[in-house]
């Protein structure tokens, strides 16, 4: 990439799923580099939770069909939120799956006769495999003295379920 000079510029995109993810301070190097790095890394999630209400007051900008980018420029530098309806519905569909298989395995669970030990025992298992899906129920858990059955000890929290965008 050139400037209207002539002089090269760089740019680097970078992905925080990446090993060369840099540091603040290669960051902080790049930035005072001559002549200019332009790069593109992943926000960390802490910071993007300091940017929300700055983000939640811009506008969508359509990129292409399907992605939309919120811009956000601050202190020398410029966030850029963006999300595809594409991946959204895939990361919705991976949950119903996810779901789907969990809710199954606990109608198996609420069959079997298990002791209080081997039911946290196969909900940690069910835990491990559904992460996803996991966090979208509330399980009671009975009392360790009695035999440990399932029924009506599930329901879906519907208030983690993700709505669609209005």
């Amino acid at each position: 990439m050139h400037n209207l000079s002539g002089a090269r510029q760089l740019l680097f995109a970078l992905n925080e799923t990446h090993r060369g993810v840099p540091t603040e301070e290669v960051l902080t190097e790049m930035r005072a580099s001559v002549p200019p790095i332009y790069y593109l890394v992943g926000t960390p999630k802490d910071r993007l939770s300091k940017l929300e209400a700055d983000l939640l007051e811009r506008p969508w900008q359509s990129v292409r069909p399907g992605v939309e980018v919120k811009v956000l420029p601050q202190e020398n530098e410029l966030y850029v939120f963006a999300q595809s309806h594409d991946r959204l519905n895939k990361e919705r569909a991976t949950r119903r799956r996810q779901l789907k298989a969990l809710w199954k395995r606990l109608g198996q669970l609420q069959q079997m006769k298990l002791k209080a030990r081997e039911l946290l025992l196969k909900l940690s298992e069910a835990k491990g495999r559904y992460r996803t899906a996991w966090r979208l129920i509330d399980i009671q858990l009975p009392e360790p003295t009695k035999e440990a059955a399932l029924p009506d000890l599930v329901r879906l929290k519907s208030s983690l379920w993700p709505r669609a965008k209005t």
